[in-house]
Parts: structure tokens; C-alpha cells; sequence
């Protein structure tokens, strides 16, 4: 008996591991739609309420944009605090049994330093992983758009705009 209370443990604690996780498979998919700019992939993977805010962005859609650039991604894995961050961020994928529960794509930091002394600018366009399905579930947008439909700051017009 001990045996199969111990043998149904392991199952379920590894399959609740995999659950919600992400591998770097998953990872490398969300990446080639960004490489490849697919933006209909991205509205996809979206949920309603976030659909509408990337539908009504105005750099989203804008037919100059790009996600291309959008390279720099954050892991997030470790207990959720209070306020819903992680305990442990990275831009490398850890290694081991870590469970990674949230990935961020943003702009390179050098370019977002470039427009803001914080580095807050630009999408940070975050994922999370339910079941076996990848979810767009935050899709910030702090770019200050010109009358022309040009980005304010040239650095991110540069590699934001085709």
C-alpha cells in the first residue's frame, strides 16, 4: 500500500510539474512568431479582453510595426508574491526541474534605456502557460506614438518601425 500511495505521489507531483510549465520548446515557439512577425499568431494566442487592447493599439497596428525586435525575453519561475511577480527572473532559461509559470518579450534594455531612464518603454508582452496551452495574458503598450504614426523616440522607431 505504501508503495502505491508513493508510486501515485511521484505521478501526480511530476505531471503537476509539467502542467502550467513551460519547456523550451514552448519557448521557442512563442519566439518564431515574433522572428517571423506574426501578429495574427500572437492576436491568437490571446485572450478577449487582451485581443481588444492589441487590436485598438496603435503601434500594434500600424502596418510599419514589428515584433521582430521585441528580443529580449524574461523567465520568471519560483513563488508568485503578493503583488503576482516572481521570486526568481532571468533572461536564461534555467536549468534542472524549474518550473518557468511566466515568459516577458520587451524590447532590448539598451533601446528601452534609450527612451526612458527606467527602461519602461516600449511592449512588454507577457505569457503563461495553462494546461498545455500558451496564453498571452498582460500585453502593456508604453510607446508615445507622433501625429505621422512614428514612435517619439528614435531609437525605438528604428527597430520597431520597417
Amino acid at each position: 500500500m505504501k508503495l502505491f500511495v508513493s508510486v501515485f505521489f511521484l505521478l501526480f507531483c511530476s505531471s503537476s510539474f509539467a502542467n502550467g510549465c513551460y519547456s523550451k520548446s514552448d519557448v521557442g515557439l512563442l519566439k518564431s512568431v515574433f522572428s517571423s512577425n506574426n501578429k495574427d499568431g500572437l492576436i491568437a494566442l490571446a485572450s478577449d479582453g487582451i485581443k481588444k487592447d492589441m487590436i485598438n493599439d496603435e503601434v500594434f497596428k500600424n502596418k510599419n510595426s514589428t515584433l521582430k525586435n521585441l528580443s529580449e525575453i524574461t523567465f520568471a519561475w519560483g513563488a508568485k508574491r503578493n503583488d503576482g511577480s516572481a521570486t526568481h527572473l532571468s533572461s536564461k532559461f534555467p536549468s534542472g526541474k524549474t518550473c518557468v509559470w511566466r515568459v516577458t518579450f520587451t524590447l532590448p534594455k539598451n533601446i528601452r534605456e534609450q527612451c526612458d531612464d527606467d527602461g519602461a518603454y516600449g511592449y512588454f508582452i507577457s505569457f503563461i502557460k495553462i494546461g498545455n496551452s500558451l496564453k498571452l495574458n498582460d500585453f502593456t503598450s508604453l510607446y508615445d506614438v507622433m501625429d505621422d504614426g512614428s514612435l517619439a523616440c528614435s531609437s525605438a522607431n528604428a527597430v520597431m518601425m520597417k
